[in-house]
């Protein structure tokens, strides 16, 4: 049995996915049994190539294997999933999903539990009731791959869908075998993710990275933000974060700006200076005019 969880399915990363696919499918034997944890898709209104990618993989996985999704939290619409769908390509869809295998109960469930990293109190399912239903529970849902216990598990995405992840080493796929042993694979072909304090850094990474500026300083971030847009296009997936508090003027420094010029005009002058504009609409979130608290 070979299980995955939470691709997402975004056309933007097609190209990432179709080599994890392809890695998962050659990984497992014709017959086998094939288990996906939730979140196929990223959203319920697919776009052309996402409705088409998604459902070629689907119908692919169904010629090789046996093959299950569990309804996750994404792609819902009206309160249904839109993977339901794929039923007509020999996928079957269930909201949750409980097997015996080498004479052990397995449990594939979408959701977090009152003991997963980032479960903030709302869950009702609780660890303890989780073990009384079978040998192995394995849950989707919360990307951060985690061991709970020696029976529970969130086994991860099985790419970084978000920045939140870039504290994982690795993606992972799992595997249990006709005795019902559980194992985790190394996922080889994710596009890898970090994070960055510095533009110094940008310059030693591959193209083939999800790359995150972490600026944190005011001093660093007037030095370096206009000379950042040129990386925008060079990596998968580049973003900015702030990660520093606003300076705040002193009474004296507003009083003198207040005398020349208000301090929103100020600011908006400033900002037509960025010259990337996915910059300037993040800095428009940042430094708005914070008079009113005052």
């Amino acid at each position: 049995m070979i299980i995955f969880t939470d691709p997402h399915i975004e056309e933007k990363h097609i190209s990432e996915l179709e080599e994890i696919f392809q890695e998962i499918y050659d990984k497992g034997a014709q017959g086998e049994e094939m288990v996906m944890i939730g979140d196929y898709y990223e959203r319920a209104k697919l776009t052309p190539k996402e409705l088409f990618f998604g459902t070629y993989w689907a119908y692919k996985f169904a010629k090789k294997f046996k093959v299950t999704f569990v309804i996750g939290n994404h792609g819902m619409s009206g309160g249904e999933s839109v993977i339901k769908y794929l039923k007509f390509v020999g996928v079957t869809v269930v909201p949750d999903y409980l097997i015996t295998v080498g004479g052990k109960k397995v449990y594939f469930g979408h959701f977090m539990t009152n003991k997963s990293i980032f479960e903030y109190g709302s869950s009702k399912v609780t660890v303890k009731e989780l073990e009384k239903k079978a040998d192995y529970i394995l849950l989707g849902h919360q990307h951060n791959p985690q061991e709970i216990t020696k029976k529970v598990f969130h086994l991860g995405s099985c790419r970084y869908v978000n920045f939140n992840e870039v504290i994982d080493k690795e993606k992972h796929y799992a595997l249990i075998d006709d005795f019902g042993n559980l194992t985790f694979e190394k996922i080889k072909s994710v596009t890898p993710m970090v994070d960055v304090i510095s533009s110094l850094e940008l310059p030693t990474l591959n193209a083939k990275t999800k790359v995150r500026m972490v600026i944190k300083s005011y001093d660093l971030f007037k030095r370096e933000i206009n000379s950042l847009s040129k990386w925008r296009d060079k990596f998968v997936e580049f973003k900015i974060k702030l990660d520093f508090e606003k300076p705040k003027a002193s009474t004296k420094v507003k009083r003198e700006i207040k005398k020349e010029e208000n301090l929103e005009k100020l600011v908006d002058k400033w900002l037509t200076e960025i010259q990337d504009p996915d910059v300037r609409d993040v800095l428009k979130e940042v430094f708005k005019d914070d008079s009113k608290k005052d």
